[in-house]
């Protein structure tokens, strides 16, 4: 008799997973004013020059990751300008408005379509130059020194987010830059490195593409690579973002074990379904990345 074997297909989701006059309220909100008053003539941010310092063009790569990082003082008061001393003041400042961390959603289109982002949507125009510089403007002048680019992917258009990386970085920002890594390509860190970005969240989920999972390590293996080794020529971090999926748990095991060869650092996701209806958002049904009740032991003792 020949056997037949069925994969069971993962059952559809709830559209929202919160309370339903919540998510009505949520959903719902009334029309805000701008913030930011619009000036007679569209603004633009200057021109990004590269290299900004020539004298690290010939520091070379090292030959071994080392396994802990030496930070030099510059790099300390970095980090502070950027994290500690806002801190300080929105704790000694009157009023209650003292941001210490902003995110700047300068893309909201992306180049991979994973299943579980329901943000996905190509429809969405990227952020001009003249809202970008407004904004990082009015961030400063409300004592802000972090800003997080977001996205879609925020290196759809490199040499905008190299314009931005630099002018908030002169103007004292400690600035994140998200990627999945498939534009992050040698010159582009170079850029990025030189003109001051702090830190780099490298989005990964397999190693090799899976059903659902396009964000991938081995298809920007070389990019990976140039940017492990550029830390100690300009100074940023890095760390794999990892989303916690039903359909690659033992890929996230084995992320882990790479970001710990190479001394870097990880944050993880644990991966459900929207909080909130996602009308556009094609991957609602049979969704295999969705983590299921059904599928808890399994990630408890992943994440143990």
């Amino acid at each position: 008799m020949e056997a037949h074997t069925t994969q069971m297909k993962p059952e559809s989701s709830p559209r929202f997973r919160v309370d339903v006059q919540l998510h009505d309220l949520l959903m719902n909100k009334a029309p805000r004013t701008s913030l930011l008053p619009k000036p007679a003539e569209p603004l633009a941010l200057p021109d990004a020059i590269y290299p900004q310092h020539p004298e690290l063009l010939n520091v070379p790569d090292p030959e071994t990751i080392p396994e802990r990082r030496k930070y030099t003082a510059p790099l300390i008061y970095k980090a502070m300008r950027g994290w500690l001393f806002p801190y300080i003041r929105s704790r000694v400042l009157p009023g209650d408005f003292h941001p210490i961390i902003a995110y700047l959603f300068t893309e909201w289109k992306c180049n991979l379509d994973c299943h579980y982002c329901w943000a996905f949507d190509n429809s969405v125009k990227g952020m001009t130059e003249d809202v970008a510089r407004r904004s990082v403007d009015w961030l400063h002048d409300h004592g802000c020194r972090v800003l997080a680019l977001m996205g879609g992917e925020v290196l759809l258009r490199p040499q905008f987010v190299h314009k931005v990386v630099q002018y908030a970085a002169k103007k004292g920002f400690w600035v994140y830059v998200p990627t999945n890594g498939r534009l992050l390509r040698p010159e582009v860190i170079d850029k990025l490195g030189d003109s001051g970005a702090a830190i780099f969240n490298l989005a990964v989920d397999a190693v090799d593409e899976k059903p659902g999972l396009p964000k991938a390590l081995s298809p920007i293996r070389k990019h990976f690579d140039h940017l492990v080794k550029r830390q100690f020529r300009y100074g940023y971090s890095m760390f794999f973002n990892i989303n916690i999926c039903r359909n690659n748990l033992e890929d996230v095991r084995q992320l882990t074990q790479i970001a710990k060869d190479h001394s870097i650092a990880t944050d993880y996701h644990i991966n459900e379904s929207p909080m909130l209806d996602q009308p556009h958002f094609k991957h609602m049904d049979h969704n295999p990345t969705f983590i299921t009740p059904e599928d808890w032991p399994a990630v408890d003792e992943l994440v143990d």
